[in-house]
């Protein structure tokens, strides 16, 4: 009867080992989710930085050219294709992507914050005082002064 509840007792702490190895494994795999959800965006947000820096390097060359010369046409690659187009045309709208990718840019910046934060959480950190502020706007400070 002994070898019975020692058995008992032995298969208990091991099904109470496996439970804890499962629960552990769960918290890795989540824990994986939002590291990658994390990197994830990291690489979209590099990504779109370099993509405005090349639209501004464009949008400095074409005002370069309009500077010297007055209705000039430009060519622009759409779709893998060319079109001559209005030089002043091509620099609305390449000011309009830069100003598309700068709010898309701010998006996914402050959804970055709550990702790392859940990060953080989730390894056991505490999260630092002020993480969740937000700068203040040259618009804001006038009104503060």
């Amino acid at each position: 009867m002994e070898r019975v509840e020692e058995l008992i007792k032995t298969y208990a702490a091991i099904d109470a080992e496996a439970e804890d190895i499962l629960t552990d494994r769960q918290e890795v795999k989540a824990l994986f989710q939002w590291s990658s959800s994390y990197i994830r965006v990291r690489l979209q947000i590099v990504e779109l930085n370099d993509k405005r820096n090349k639209t501004r390097e464009a949008l400095r060359q074409l005002k370069q050219i309009t500077s010297s010369k007055q209705n000039q046409q430009s060519w622009v690659c759409f779709a893998n294709t060319f079109l001559k187009t209005d030089t002043q045309a091509c620099i609305d709208m390449l000011e309009q992507d830069i100003q598309e990718m700068d709010a898309e840019i701010k998006s996914l910046q402050d959804g970055l914050k709550s990702k790392v934060a859940g990060l953080q959480k989730m390894e056991g950190h505490v999260q630092s005082k002020g993480f969740q502020l937000k700068g203040i706007r040259l618009e804001e400070l006038w009104e503060i002064t």
